[in-house]
């Protein structure tokens, strides 16, 4: 997995060091805009308060988030808390919804309640880390690093998109949303495999190898099978490679190609 810790800083207003404030009058996100990432786990220390009436979570797998013409248009999955104790304004929940590409409709995949969460409900004031991971077409939500009961979703709305944070509230345009280490680890992807691999001697016992590299690659490890043995590492190259002196007999090379 590759880790980023996204420094917001520009995009929202400091309340310290560390914290962020997000201030909007009813709506608020910070979007990393990244149309081609696909699977990852998203994390971000959200300051939660029971007994409020608005949104606040995180948001994954986003696309064209953006309004024009006062028209909104997006597509993406939320995870957010709502921890209303009015009757009808929200009944202490947390959410995993989506809104589909239209930017209008807007369902519910799950409802926890403070019941079914039990210990993991934020039933005081503090900091609690909201969490999404995203594998496929499955959808994992956690606090505080664990898996909520019945945690795991199956839905094929989106298969990539950014992330944000994310703050709602029609009744009090005067609240904001703090939040700190938004984390988001993306996995490992396969390079594309080198093509127009040849082999041509130069001179006697000699082999020079050559590729068409790559794209994303770092380097290149060159591996030999020797009549009809396993295979061996011959080095480590940013292009093509040479071999010297090597024993007639039946050969066979591979070149992998290297992420970062």
């Amino acid at each position: 997995m590759k880790s980023v810790l996204l420094g917001l800083l520009l995009l929202a207003a400091g309340v310290r060091a560390d914290v962020l404030q997000l201030e909007q009058f009813s709506e608020g996100t910070v979007l990393v805009d990244a149309p081609d990432l696909t699977d990852y786990q998203l994390g971000a220390h959200l300051y939660l308060v029971p007994g409020t009436t608005h949104y606040r979570g995180i948001v994954g797998r986003a696309t064209g988030y953006y309004t024009t013409d006062s028209t909104s248009t997006w597509g993406l999955y939320a995870f957010v808390a709502d921890l209303s104790q009015s009757t009808g304004m929200g009944d202490e929940r947390i959410m995993l919804r989506k809104w589909l590409s239209d930017g209008q409709t807007m369902t519910t995949i799950k409802i926890w309640s403070h019941a079914e969460l039990g210990a993991l409900y934020p039933s005081t004031a503090g900091w609690y880390n909201l969490g999404m991971a995203f594998e496929g077409n499955q959808i994992t939500c956690s606090i505080n690093g664990q898996t909520l009961p019945n945690g795991t979703w199956t839905d094929d709305s989106f298969t990539a998109g950014g992330f944000d944070v994310y703050y709602f509230d029609l009744m009090d345009t005067a609240s904001h949303l703090s939040f700190d280490d938004v984390l988001v680890e993306v996995s490992d992807t396969a390079l594309p495999p080198v093509t127009d691999l040849s082999i041509t001697v130069p001179s006697h016992l000699v082999a020079q190898l050559h590729w068409s590299p790559s794209l994303g690659a770092s380097g290149y490890r060159v591996e030999c099978l020797r009549n009809h043995g396993s295979w061996q590492e011959l080095g480590v190259t940013m292009e093509t490679h040479r071999e010297d002196g090597f024993e007639p007999g039946t050969r066979l090379y591979r070149v992998i190609a290297l992420g970062q």
